[in-house]
């Protein structure tokens, strides 16, 4: 009974950590993604330079975005977007 009252709250039982979707990395990932979003309203593209002032961080995102793009290891559903 216990196992059905988690089911009925769609429980996650067992996590594979290598889906994007159930990962503790996801809310950080859409942050990043939304700053890259705002960044491309602002300048038009999503060329972020490895050194940006306005967010340190955000060069580097994109670089390792892209370095998972190149080496297959990028989620699909994170590709998608």
């Amino acid at each position: 009974e216990r196992e059905e009252l988690l089911e009925s709250l769609d429980f996650v039982f067992q996590i594979d950590f290598y889906n994007a979707d159930l990962s503790s990395n996801q809310k950080k990932w859409d942050e990043a993604f939304e700053q890259l979003y705002l960044f491309k309203q602002k300048h038009g593209h999503c060329e972020v330079p490895a050194v940006y002032d306005e967010n340190p961080e955000l060069g580097g995102w994109v670089r390792a975005q892209r370095s998972k793009h190149n080496n297959g290891t990028l989620a699909e559903n994170r590709l998608e977007r």
